[in-house]
């Protein structure tokens, strides 16, 4: 018998813009949604994957290799199979999970890449989920970038991003008042690596990986 749902954010982006008004690839890091999920469910649980419009997430072409399984080609072929076809992959919209009501659930999940960026960072339906959470004081677990999720859940998320692409960080602190998660600590892609990014891959011709303007 299940012990319970977990809930699973997937991000819809594909592309992200970057500095200088350039375009990149972008999508989900397959180790980081499959390995999670799999633990997920060896421990008893169900995995329940949604995202904004309800299409399985595009993997990150830089995430999909060996090298992210520790060099493992069989770990990786595991974890594609599983991405693949196992039936807790396919997805449905976050609106669906909500009308079905986010008591069922006894977690949520949101895994990284730059995808979660893009668009989990302001989506209104990721917001209302995570102040359920919040609120039930459920488990909450974001990897990686996946923290840039809880962004959502600010009253005026959409305006604080786009106080933070106008490099206004002082209106940014203003549309970020009443914010759940304020003065918790998290453990996040730090701000050292993102500038190794910016540096080193956003100037070169593969941008896969690179920021938001």
């Amino acid at each position: 018998m299940s012990k319970g749902k977990v809930l699973i954010l997937g991000s819809n982006a594909t592309r992200i813009e970057v500095k200088g008004g350039r375009w990149g690839v972008t999508g989900q890091y397959l180790n980081e949604t499959v390995v999670p999920a799999m633990a997920i469910i060896d421990g008893g649980y169900e995995v329940v994957l949604a995202t904004p419009n309800g299409e399985k997430p595009v993997i990150d072409k830089a995430s999909d290799a060996p090298a992210h399984f520790g060099g493992d080609k069989a770990a990786y072929d595991r974890a594609k199979a599983f991405y693949a076809n196992h039936p807790s992959m396919t997805a449905r919209t976050l609106r669906s999970v909500i009308e079905e009501g986010l008591d069922n659930y006894a977690g949520v999940f949101a895994p990284g890449g730059q995808a979660p960026v893009v668009d989990l960072m302001q989506d209104q339906d990721v917001g209302e989920i995570l102040r359920h959470f919040h609120e039930k004081a459920k488990p909450t677990a974001l990897l990686c970038h996946g923290p840039i999720s809880s962004v959502a859940a600010m009253p005026y998320a959409r305006e604080f991003r786009a106080a933070l692409i106008a490099g206004d960080p002082d209106k940014a602190a203003e549309w970020a008042k009443g914010w759940q998660y304020a003065g918790y600590k998290m453990t996040i892609f730090s701000s050292t690596e993102e500038k190794v990014i910016e540096d080193n891959i956003c100037t070169q011709k593969s941008i896969s990986t690179c920021l938001t303007r």
